[in-house]
């Protein structure tokens, strides 16, 4: 068993709502779950990659294989994005996937993005207006998924099969 811990930023809970509790659930090896990740590719692209338990990339069934890289991953450009950015996106998107999937456990190793801004803890002047507004998306569908019994669990990076690091091997 591989216990999961969450670092709680307690003067939040109470004044934002947040849906999720301080002591989140264990994942257990074997469990069902997809995973998320971003980071920088080999052409120096943002890339975002949504796993399951496996490793196997699963955006194909959530978005058009025209969007996505020879390793099923999306690539955005650097230019433009922040790694935070695309590790938001990549939750966002794993959420999608694993409700169209009936999955209910969702894994990444992004802090910021699962313990502050899918709980709409975010200050908009301290990020770009696209990460704000995709924040408050992600937040929103954060708390449908958590209402049909769904957690989004820390996981430490070397466990994370979604790591952008195993698709440059």
């Amino acid at each position: 068993m591989v216990a999961m811990t969450r670092l709680v930023p307690g003067r939040c809970l109470a004044e934002k709502n947040c849906v999720w509790t301080p002591c989140c659930p264990s994942l257990r090896e074997g469990d069902n779950a997809i995973f998320f990740d971003s980071g920088t590719s080999r052409m120096s692209h943002l890339e975002v990659r949504v796993a399951d338990s496996a490793g196997c990339c699963i955006l194909p069934d959530i978005l058009p294989k025209v969007f996505l890289n020879d390793v099923h991953n999306l690539s955005l450009s650097l230019l433009h994005y922040t790694n935070n950015f695309g590790e938001l996106l990549a939750a966002y998107l794993a959420m999608q996937c694993a409700i169209k999937l009936g999955m209910t456990k969702v894994c990444g190793d992004s802090a910021i993005t699962i313990f502050f801004w899918l709980c709409d803890i975010i200050e908009k002047r301290k990020v770009a207006p696209h990460t704000y507004t995709l924040a408050r998306s992600a937040s929103k569908l954060y708390r449908h998924f958590v209402s049909v019994g769904g957690p989004v669990l820390y996981v430490p990076r070397h466990l994370n099969t979604a790591d952008i690091s195993l698709c440059l091997l």
